[in-house]
C-alpha cells in the first residue's frame, strides 16, 4: 500500500442503538475515548467505549452519562485537564450552557457534573470551544437572533468554571451559524462560520492573556460568496490554514489559506479542491502524515465515506484524492475523525436508524527506516 491509501474497516460498534446527533469524540487516556452527542429525546449524552492500538473497539460501552438538553446543530468538546472535560451545548435553563465533566482512566464518567455556566445571549445551535492561554477558552456560538458570539471563560484543572463570562462579541449581527475555532497564536483566534446570504466566513478576533476580547474582529475574508456550509478549519504549516465545507449544491470542498499571527488574512485563498462534485456533506479533516490528509463525509445518498487528499505545507492541494472509501452503503450524517494510533482512525457519526456508529479504519501512512512514522495536527 503506498502513503494514503485506505484499508478497510477494522472494527465497528453500535454505541447508541436508539439515536444520535452531533457526535464529537475525543482520548481521554490509554486506550479510552469518550464520545459526546445528543441521544434519545435529545438529552446530552457522553459514553466511553475502549479502543486499542491496531482499531479493536471494545464489545460495548464502558459507562454512561445523560443530561438533558436541547437539540441543536452542534456541540464543543474539548478536554481541560487529565480526566477533566468541558462541553458547550444548548441546556433547558440556559439556552446556552458549559459544563465540565471527569473521566477516569478506566473510562467511568463522574455523576452529578463538575461545574456549569450560562453563556450570554446563548442559543448554542451551532458551538465550539478552543484553548486560548493558561485556564482561558474561547467558545463561539449562535445567539438567540442567529447572531454569531464570542465568549470567553476560566476553566481550572479541576474543571472550576469562572462565575460569569470573563468577556463576549457580538463578531456577526446577522447571522452567524455553524461556528468552527481555531486558535492561531496567543492572543488571537480564528472562526470559520456560516453567515449572511449564506457566504463561507473567516474572521480573526484578539484576546488578551486575561480573556479580555477585542471590540472588534481584526479580519474578515468571505472564503464562498453564497455557499459554505458546516465549515471547519484546521492548521496545515505555519501560517497556513484549510477550510473543508460543503458547498454549492452539497459539494465537498476545501480551500487553503494564509493567517498571519497578527491576525492578517490572505487577500486571497492559496487554492481550492472540490473532493467531491456530487455530495460532500458535513465534511471533517485530519492529518494523517507528511502531506496527506484525510476527509470523513456525508456523499450521495448520505452514505459515509473517506477520501484522502494531498496538501504541501504552500498550501498547494494535490489535482485529486489519492484513494476514496465507502465506510457506511445505508447511512451516515456527521462524522467525526479522529487519530487512533499508527495508521488506525477512528470515525463517529449518525448511522442507520439514526443510530450512533463509531468505525475504525487504517490509512497508510509515512515509512521511512522500517517504521510508521505520524505527526498529528490539532483541528480547532
Amino acid at each position: 500500500m503506498a502513503e494514503g491509501d485506505i484499508g478497510a474497516v477494522v472494527d465497528s460498534l453500535e454505541f447508541d442503538a436508539v439515536n444520535c446527533l452531533f457526535s464529537r469524540t475525543l482520548h481521554v487516556t490509554g486506550d479510552i475515548y469518550a464520545i459526546a452527542y445528543y441521544g434519545d429525546g435529545s438529552d446530552l449524552e457522553i459514553v466511553t467505549v475502549n479502543i486499542n492500538a491496531a482499531g479493536e473497539i471494545g464489545a460495548g460501552v464502558i459507562d454512561r452519562l445523560t443530561l438533558v438538553a436541547w437539540t441543536t446543530f452542534s456541540l464543543g468538546f474539548i478536554k481541560v485537564a487529565e480526566g477533566v472535560f468541558a462541553i458547550v451545548h444548548s441546556g433547558t435553563t440556559n439556552p446556552c450552557e458549559l459544563i465540565t465533566i471527569s473521566i477516569s482512566d478506566a473510562g467511568d464518567i463522574g455523576d452529578p457534573i463538575l461545574d456549569i455556566l450560562a453563556m450570554p445571549s446563548g442559543l448554542a445551535a451551532a458551538a465550539d470551544i478552543v484553548w486560548v492561554l493558561d485556564n482561558i477558552y474561547a467558545i463561539a456560538y449562535t445567539g438567540t437572533d442567529t447572531d454569531g458570539w464570542l465568549a470567553t471563560v476560566e476553566i481550572d484543572a479541576m474543571g472550576n468554571i469562572s462565575g460569569a463570562a470573563i468577556d463576549s462579541l457580538e463578531f456577526d449581527t446577522t447571522i452567524g451559524l455553524q461556528s468552527s475555532i481555531i486558535r492561531r497564536a496567543d492572543g488571537m483566534v480564528a472562526i470559520a462560520y456560516y453567515g449572511p446570504g449564506e457566504d463561507g466566513i473567516l474572521i480573526t478576533v484578539a484576546i488578551n492573556a486575561v480573556g479580555t476580547i477585542a471590540a472588534a474582529v481584526t479580519d474578515t475574508f468571505v472564503f464562498d460568496a453564497g455557499s459554505g456550509t458546516y465549515p471547519r478549519i484546521m492548521k496545515i504549516s505555519g501560517d497556513i490554514y484549510a477550510i473543508i465545507y460543503t458547498g454549492l449544491l452539497n459539494a465537498g470542498w476545501l480551500k487553503t489559506i494564509s493567517i498571519d499571527a497578527a491576525g492578517e488574512i490572505g487577500a486571497a485563498t492559496i487554492d481550492a479542491f472540490e473532493f467531491d462534485g456530487a455530495v460532500g456533506y458535513q465534511p471533517t479533516l485530519v492529518h494523517v502524515s507528511g502531506d496527506v490528509y484525510a476527509i470523513a463525509y456525508s456523499g450521495f445518498e448520505f452514505d459515509g465515506w473517506t477520501a484522502t487528499i494531498t496538501i504541501d505545507a504552500a498550501g498547494n492541494i494535490g489535482a485529486g484524492t489519492v484513494d476514496t472509501f465507502e465506510f457506511d452503503d445505508a447511512n451516515c450524517l456527521n462524522p467525526w475523525i479522529i487519530h487512533i494510533s499508527g495508521n488506525v482512525y477512528a470515525i463517529s457519526y449518525t448511522g442507520p436508524g439514526d443510530d450512533g456508529w463509531l468505525k475504525t479504519i487504517g490509512i497508510e501512512t509515512v515509512v521511512a527506516g522500517g517504521a510508521k512514522h505520524l505527526m498529528m495536527m490539532g483541528m480547532g
